[in-house]
This record gives C-alpha cells, structure tokens and sequence, in this order.
C-alpha cells in the first residue's frame, strides 16, 4: 500500500518523465523530415508554373530597348538596327543639308543610317506615304566610297556589304541620299545618288534617316 504522503512525489516524477519523452531528440528529426517531405512537392509544383511564364517575358523583350529614342527595330545579319527618320514640318518646302541631318541624329544619341534590308525600304516608303503631308523625296543615308575599289558601301559599322544598287554619282564631293520610289507601278524601291551637302537638286533631299545598333546576336 502506497503512503498517501509519497502521492505527491510520484505524480511529480510522472509529468517529469512526460515531459523528457516529449523532447526526446529522436523524435525531432522524425517531425522535420516531415515537413521537410510535404515542402518537396509544393515548390516542385510552383517551380514549373513559375519557369513556363517566364519564357514569353524573355521572348518580349524589346530588341532596341537600349536606344533612348523613339525608334523602329529591323533585324538583319549581325543582330537588330534600331531606325527613325528625321523630316522637315508639315508643308515646308526646305531642303535638309547633310551636316544639319548629321546633327539631329547625333543629338538624339543616334549616327547616320543605313537602309540594308528590302523591308527597311518598303517600311519607310509606307511610313511617309501614310504620315508626312508634303511631297518627300529624298533620305540622307550612311555610305562613303571604298577608295581602293571605288565602290560604295555602307559605313554605319553594322549593315553588310555594298550599297545594291550603286548609286549615281552627281557630285563627287557630295554625300548619298536615297531617293524614293513611291509608284507601286514602277518596279524597286529607289535608287541611291551621291548629290551635294546642301539638298539642293530636282528633286531635293528633305529628310535624313539615323540610327543605332539594338539587341545584337551572338
């Protein structure tokens, strides 16, 4: 028979004994394997979703957003050639001289332009036929003569090979322009002339295209 007085004591050493075995350190590595087991799955599962809606942001990504100016991309060859023109205002009948359109591409963190591409052309010659309200006629473009060949190629250090075709060689101090073709009836896009700095001719250069390099491949 157990003394009422030694109740107590072993009600103590009970709970004591309660207490120890719920921190028994075998235990604890059992809980946290659990957990460690339900969080598997769970990030496996958001993982996936989390890689697919990334591809579209890559893919989206815009080829000239480098370019601090409000410029048009044309991929080519080497990577993507970021574009805008640059035109005298509406109904104005001013010639653009070459320095001045070297000037506004240059402040607009820009360079004189090439016009490698068909697309390039065919873009630019609906752009103006939709938009600009005077009579244009004529682009100054990026393009020096090769002194050993005596041929002409672009020269903005990114478009490939020579000007097709050739131009026309008005003035041989001048600077080439691109002078539009804007009858769909009549085969091509223009043709390119060496003409003088000033714009002035029949017809007469009244706008200028810049540009810069954009997203390049590697």
């Amino acid at each position: 028979m157990v003394s009422y007085r030694l109740l107590p004591v072993l009600f103590i050493l009970a709970i004591g004994f309660i207490q120890v075995t719920g921190e028994n350190p075998d235990e604890v590595p059992c809980e946290e394997e659990t957990t460690t087991r339900t969080t598997v799955p769970s990030t496996t599962q958001t993982a996936t979703p989390t890689t697919t809606t990334t591809v579209p942001k890559t893919t989206t990504i815009h080829p000239c957003a480098n370019v601090d100016a409000p410029v048009t991309p044309f991929r080519r060859k080497n990577g993507y050639w970021c574009s805008m023109m640059f035109s005298l205002t509406a109904n104005s009948i001013n010639v653009f001289e070459y320095n001045r359109g070297v000037f506004n591409c240059k402040i607009n963190a820009l360079v004189l332009s090439s016009l490698e591409s068909d697309e390039e052309k065919s873009r630019y010659i609906k752009f103006i036929q939709e938009t600009v309200l005077y009579d244009l006629t004529a682009l100054w473009v990026a393009a020096s003569m090769n002194s050993t060949d005596g041929k002409y190629y672009w020269n903005d250090n990114q478009a490939v090979g020579l000007l097709d075709p050739q131009p026309t060689v008005v003035d041989p101090n001048g600077r080439v322009a691109w002078f539009l073709n804007k009858n769909s009836s009549v085969p091509g896009y223009g043709d390119f002339r060496v003409v003088p700095t000033s714009g002035l001719g029949n017809p007469q250069v009244n706008a200028v295209l810049c540009g810069a390099p954009g997203l390049q491949f590697n």
